[in-house]
């Protein structure tokens, strides 16, 4: 099965990738079908062989999610975009209890925030009083 995937060129800490076409179990550094454009991250620069994109595309080639949202982004798909990053198990788990926490905590003050005013409200009345001393 061919792909549409992303090959990493450039120095270090200075990124930029190719979009080749290329069977999906080689090494993206290995053997490449064709080149069909590039991205730079840092500049944001991109440029893509439409003709031969949406060729195969039409061939049935299937682009990796980071290549899909950067066809979608240039208009060369009509589709949505897809989450590229993936959330463990755990980790889900970990984010779900947090924000069950979160909705109980706010639930959970609002009548003790409405009754605490009527407390304060009522000692002034009883400091306006004078005590009477004696001697």
């Amino acid at each position: 099965m061919l792909v549409i995937r992303m090959q990493r060129t450039g120095r270090k800490r200075q990124p930029s990738f190719r979009l080749i076409i290329q069977e999906k179990a080689r090494s993206p550094h290995s053997k490449v079908v064709e080149i069909v454009g590039f991205y730079n991250p840092r500049s944001k620069e991109k440029g893509f062989n439409e003709e031969r994109i949406a060729y195969w595309l039409g061939q049935g080639v299937q682009p990796t999610d980071s290549v899909h949202n950067l066809l979608v982004n240039a208009g060369l798909i009509h589709a949505e975009k897809r989450r590229v990053v993936h959330l463990t198990d755990t980790r889900r788990a970990a984010i779900e209890e947090k924000k069950e926490k979160a909705t109980v905590a706010a639930a959970a003050p609002a009548p003790v925030a409405e009754a605490a005013p009527v407390e304060e409200a009522a000692a002034p009345e009883a400091a306006v009083e004078p005590t009477p001393m004696e001697g």
